[in-house]
């Protein structure tokens, strides 16, 4: 097990898309939010999220905040990216990784991404040589790695062979995600190392 903790900042995408129309939180005050955890030391921050406007209101200037991002060789800037229409729309000023999202059920995934597991295995595989060839790090979140809201408990195995796969599709990363109320602290924390692990 890796001897470091990366620290990944979501409070400009995580943070801000939930807040509710008629408010839209403007670009500026987004890239003045990003400038701020700049200069806390901050090394890797999500700053957007590559959406349809209908479903996530928030994120309709995610291109201008791509843009106006401060580019710099010691802070890493990511995008989250569902499918290959998103992709397309941050090519123009890439980001230097995308959270790919996923699950471990197909009920969570429908309901989070509009696709199934399988259905959004292949969507990465279809994104990866666009992201390759422009050398695009992908984090892949997987979302009910440690329980389900809507299928109860996930095997450790399930979990196990996502990752593979997901690996195997040349990703750089899997993020094992912990959805809220879906697993009790005590079942986290007995199965968290067995699970990092392999």
């Amino acid at each position: 097990m890796a001897r470091r903790v990366t620290l990944v900042e979501v409070g400009p995408r995580d943070g801000l898309q939930g807040v509710q129309a008629p408010a839209f939180v403007a670009t500026q005050a987004k890239l003045h939010f990003v400038d701020l955890l700049v200069e806390a030391g901050l090394k890797k921050i999500e700053v957007t999220s590559a959406v349809s406007p209908r479903w996530i209101p928030q994120m309709r200037d995610h291109q201008d905040v791509l843009a106006g991002v401060p580019r710099r060789d010691d802070v890493q800037f990511v995008c989250v990216v569902p499918n290959t229409k998103g992709l397309e729309g941050t090519l123009q000023y890439p980001p230097d990784e995308i959270t790919f999202p996923s699950a471990t059920t197909d009920s969570f995934c429908v309901k989070n991404v509009n696709c199934t597991v399988e259905e959004s295995l292949y969507r990465l595989k279809t994104m990866m040589p666009s992201l390759k060839e422009r050398g695009i790090r992908v984090r892949v979140a997987l979302s009910c790695a440690f329980g389900c809201p809507y299928e109860g408990d996930v095997p450790v195995p399930r979990v196990v062979e996502l990752a593979n796969r997901f690996f195997r599709l040349g990703c750089n990363e899997v993020c094992c995600v912990i959805r809220k109320s879906s697993s009790p602290p005590a079942d986290t924390c007995h199965s968290a190392p067995y699970r990092l692990s392999q």
